[in-house]
């Protein structure tokens, strides 16, 4: 396994080229919250084709997240896609109809993939955090782990001023 970032493209043959390497995560800049002890790995493999070159794999990275329901921190595998376009030479379409075409000059060496590796990821992240499908939350009176214990807190009713909003449930 590497610890790089960068694939050297006058290496690569015609066809599939496979790759497999851990990322150190000082050099991708992730939010504090995305932070995690755990390398990230890559599994990818690298089509070239003349002058395209297309980047297709996944982003394999365990973080710990807060749980929206119970605020409890739980361990969860984050699974990416990584995919991307690359063209050598300076005369190439602004876009492709499947993503973005990035252009590589001629002059230059290697494919530096901390940007597509860090976009990835904070596009894989979750929007709702929950440490299990059937979470519980917390007791919102006294804020009780409802995952863990039971309270015997009585819920105030809804105000009735709310109460013809009722029939706008789905």
């Amino acid at each position: 396994m590497l610890h790089i970032m960068k694939i050297d493209i006058f290496s690569l043959t015609e066809g599939e080229n496979s790759f497999q390497f851990e990322v150190d995560l000082t050099l991708v800049d992730l939010p504090t919250e995305l932070e995690s002890e755990m390398p990230l790995k890559v599994n990818a493999g690298v089509t070239k084709r003349g002058t395209n070159l297309i980047i297709k794999g996944d982003v394999t990275y365990p973080l710990s997240l807060e749980c929206n329901r119970c605020l409890e921190l739980f361990q969860h595998n984050l699974q990416a896609p990584l995919e991307a376009y690359f063209v050598l030479g300076e005369n190439v379409p602004e876009r492709k109809e499947d993503g973005e075409v990035i252009r590589i000059s001629h002059t230059d060496q290697s494919l530096d993939l901390i940007e597509i590796i860090r976009e990835a990821i904070l596009l894989a992240v979750p929007y709702k955090a929950l440490c299990r499908a059937d979470c519980k939350g917390l007791c919102s009176v006294c804020g009780r782990n409802l995952n863990q214990e039971q309270c015997d807190c009585i819920t105030r009713s809804p105000d009735p001023r709310w109460a013809v909003l009722k029939d706008f449930q789905r």
